[in-house]
């Protein structure tokens, strides 16, 4: 599921407390973590924005597994984990909270009726990674995330101790209580993943929490320090978010 839904560079950037913001998470970034985290914030009753720099999301979901999208790994985790490239025991503490199991039921539970096939792959029935996308969209839909297309970032806003929000490249502003970088490392370029989010990350400094380098795709419930190019999270913590 981590190298199929979104691998990425990933920041959720904590703000303190303010007497206004316009919304309580924004994502940067439409592809699969995009579209789980910003699913799983509206989940939790947050008031959410996507912004996603390209004309279309999840453009990364659609070409995963051969245009078929392989959601997940119905395999015991001890088996999942020996076949992770590097270190695969970071798995153990997002799986404690949202596991394959889960994964495979958040999907059902969408409409996308799903097929085990070898080695415990899980695909949808349908053989269409479209169609996990388009039910990821409904659900968005349903919990009114609000979606900006071809809205490239600036820069993320910064005061001497917080971040507080995006400018993008038309001028516009947006402030938000948690922001979350999902824009994706440099190896799908042609998806949009150009590694825009390594110069926010560093310039964020010691108020950007929770680096999660390529190869991952989750935001975090609590705030995780990681530098960029340590091992992260797995996509199953994504249901996990939450503003603070």
């Amino acid at each position: 599921m981590a190298e199929e839904l979104g691998a990425g560079v990933w920041t959720l950037i904590k703000t303190k407390a303010s007497s206004y913001f316009m919304y309580d998470v924004i994502i940067i970034g439409g592809g699969p973590s995009g579209l789980m985290a910003s699913i799983a914030a509206a989940s939790n009753g947050q008031k959410v924005l996507l912004i996603e720099k390209g004309k279309k999301l999840g453009k990364k979901l659609v070409i995963s597994g051969g245009g078929r999208c392989n959601v997940t790994n119905r395999l015991p985790l001890e088996e999942i984990v020996k076949h992770i490239p590097g270190n695969g025991r970071f798995l153990y503490s997002p799986f404690s909270v949202f596991n394959n199991e889960d994964i495979i039921a958040f999907f059902e539970g969408l409409g996308v009726a799903l097929k085990e096939e070898d080695h415990g792959r899980m695909f949808p029935v349908s053989n269409r990674a479209q169609d996990v996308a388009d039910a990821m969209f409904r659900e968005m839909d349903r919990l009114k995330v609000k979606v900006m297309l071809d809205s490239p970032v600036k820069k993320l806003l910064m005061t001497d101790d917080k971040v507080t929000g995006v400018r993008l490249h038309s001028g516009e502003e947006f402030t938000a209580r948690a922001v979350v970088v999902a824009v994706g490392g440099k190896a799908v370029p042609q998806t949009g993943s150009t590694g825009d989010g390594y110069p926010w990350a560093e310039k964020s400094g010691p108020y950007g929490n929770g680096f999660v380098s390529d190869g991952s795709s989750a935001p975090v419930k609590r705030a995780v320090h990681r530098r960029p190019g340590t091992p992260g999270l797995s996509a199953s913590r994504c249901r996990s978010i939450r503003a603070e």
